[in-house]
């Protein structure tokens, strides 16, 4: 068993077992593409012959998925009202003033300006730092001071761009890592970067006074995260196992499925987070029980759920990444050391977004730019992930809401769109997508089978993405519709309501995740990680560090004049989005044909 398999993972050992004697044969350089195919189908057969429980499945994604959902959901809110009290405790100290403290810990920095001292009482000002939540007086001054309200958008986009620009350079690394070694193995270590977040919030909570660099230490959590590919690279490898299990006709329904359930999990960590504020009073709480409730999924990747890929598919894809080395090492060490080299090695952590260039396409001038325009569109809708911190800035600043309100409303908007993607969508999918076709015989396969006679109930089915297609350019219509009303609404109930508008929009992301997949394939391409690893990529540089800074930026200088506009800006680009996905055309691709010509010959 490799070093890097985890302990204890006795499903993977039993495959590891049935599949020692494939190994030697699959790993010589001249192994036949037919060879490997017939490899990977007898680790097929033989996993089938497992009990439930050591076969992968959906079941054990859905299991998992709800834990690091909750946890991550649940901590939304906090992070925010953390973050604003920070920012007003040094931007706007006049606004503190004596209260009922939760805790106190000695100050030996009494004087440093990064001090967490909200309310800190006036005889022990000297030797004892308050760490509390203002009154509702207090917070709502803080709330609407435009000061503090772009020093919080500063601070938040910190740390959004430490997680997402070491995002952006390991996801795809990360994902083509899983191609060889495995989907759960890097579910487990995106989970240790989640760990260590909620460590650093808690410990930092609690340390900062004696730590150097006060409460900045608190960055140290999404650097980590972000060097592990952060939650891009743990969902894009999850969708990778759902892909890995399904079969193209049912991949848009398992996707919705799966983004469906991620929302429910969201849905419901604002209001349980919120129970738990209202308890204990104390907003540290929600981070102790999410950061168990992500111990509770490393336990399930790490050593209960089974392997998505055979080990026969894992050492081909090891192989072709070895070749693939060894090529570019090549052709680095006939270049010209220089600026160039140098700028093309910098620029190599970009190297997946290649995957989505365009191809020329065989006996024709033009190239095909349907995956370009796909990939094009799908970062900037995701950019626009980078607004919602900023949605909440807006709502305590025009509506006052408080961390509460904001839980409430977070809990309104994810269950809307888990009942969406689990529920409405795939009814929708079911009732009005077209059916799949057979599989056409082309002109060059032989009308009389050599291998034996013919199977009607052996028919391939070809599936047709044009539905998805049209789904996911719907939604963007919907989207540009909830933008504009969420800018333009008077108050917090219409401006729930528009948001609950725009939720029908979900449908975006299943549906171009799954034309993306149908493009690929026609391509020849068969490693889906490394085309989840892409697109992961395009998230962690759209809704991670475009889409943050950007629209951080944009509220910073417009929040005391026009704080709406960020909202106009979302529906701007969701209109460009739309026109590049209006861009894209499906046809038979070359490598479908190929693929129907094959079934009809076997």
């Amino acid at each position: 068993m490799s070093a890097l398999s985890p302990p204890g993972n006795s499903s993977q050992a039993n495959e590891e077992l049935m599949q020692e004697d494939l190994l030697p044969e699959l790993s010589h350089p001249h192994h036949s593409a037919e060879h490997v195919a017939a490899d990977v189908q007898a680790e097929r057969d033989a996993r089938a012959k497992l009990p439930w429980w050591k076969r992968p499945s959906l079941f054990w994604l859905y299991l998992a998925l709800p834990f690091t959902a909750i946890s991550t959901g649940a901590t939304l809110a906090p992070r925010i009202e953390i973050y604003r009290n920070l920012a007003c405790s040094v931007h706007r100290p006049e606004y503190s003033q004596i209260s009922t403290t939760l805790s106190f810990i000695p100050d030996n920095s009494a004087n440093s300006s990064l001090s967490l001292d909200f309310d800190a009482a006036a005889n022990d000002a000297d030797n004892y730092a308050f760490v509390t939540f203002a009154e509702d007086d207090r917070r709502s001054r803080c709330a609407k001071d435009p000061e503090v309200s772009a020093a919080t958008a500063t601070l938040t986009l910190a740390m959004t761009a430490a997680e997402g620009v070491l995002s952006c350079i390991t996801t795809g690394w990360w994902g083509s890592f899983s191609d060889r070694h495995g989907r759960t193995r890097v579910m487990g270590f995106s989970v240790t970067g989640l760990l260590t977040t909620g460590f650093m919030f808690i410990f930092v909570s609690h340390m900062w006074h004696v730590l150097p660099g006060g409460y900045w230490v608190i960055v140290f959590g999404p650097v980590v995260e972000g060097c592990l590919g952060g939650m891009t690279t743990s969902i894009s490898v999850m969708q990778a196992y759902v892909s890995d299990i399904t079969e193209p006709g049912a991949r848009a329904g398992a996707f919705s499925l799966f983004l469906g359930i991620l929302f429910v999990g969201m849905a419901l960590g604002p209001t349980l987070g919120g129970i738990l504020i209202s308890l204990t009073n104390n907003p540290l709480t929600v981070f102790y029980v999410a950061f168990g409730l992500h111990s509770c999924y490393a336990i399930l990747v790490w050593f209960l759920m089974p392997e998505s890929l055979s080990k026969a598919e894992m050492q081909a894809s090891l192989i072709k990444n070895k070749e693939e080395t060894e090529a570019l090492k090549s052709a680095r060490a006939g270049a010209a050391a220089g600026f160039n080299s140098v700028l093309k090695r910098a620029l190599s952590v970009l190297s997946p977004l290649a995957l989505f260039l365009p191809v020329r396409v065989e006996g024709k001038k033009h190239r095909d730019w349907n995956l370009t325009f796909l990939a094009l569109g799908y970062g900037l809708v995701l950019s626009i992930m980078g607004l919602y911190p900023y949605t909440f800035l807006y709502a305590t600043t025009s509506f006052g809401w408080t961390a509460t309100n904001i839980g409430i409303f977070l809990s309104l908007v994810l269950v809307a769109r888990a009942s969406y993607l689990t529920v409405i969508l795939p009814f929708a999918i079911k009732i009005f997508k077209p059916k799949p076709t057979a599989a056409e015989l082309s002109e060059a396969t032989p009308l009389l089978n050599t291998s034996g006679p013919a199977k009607d109930d052996e028919k391939k089915e070809v599936h047709n993405p044009q539905f998805d297609l049209q789904l996911a350019r719907v939604s963007l219509a919907i989207e540009v519709f909830g933008y504009t009303f969420m800018g333009l609404a008077p108050t917090g109930v219409t401006f729930t309501l528009a948001t609950l508008v725009g939720s029908v929009g979900q449908g975006f992301t299943p549906s171009v995740q799954s034309v993306a997949l149908e493009l690929y394939n026609r391509r020849g391409e068969t490693e889906t990680g490394k085309l989840f690893g892409a697109l992961a990529v395009v998230s962690a540089l759209g809704s991670q560090i475009i889409g943050p800074a950007f629209f951080g930026f944009m509220y910073v200088r417009t929040v005391a004049i026009a704080p709406s506009s960020v909202f106009y800006a979302g529906a701007l680009i969701t209109v460009v989005a739309l026109a590049l996905l209006c861009s894209v055309r499906l046809g038979r691709g070359k490598a479908t044909r190929d693929a129907e010509e094959t079934e009809g010959r076997t």
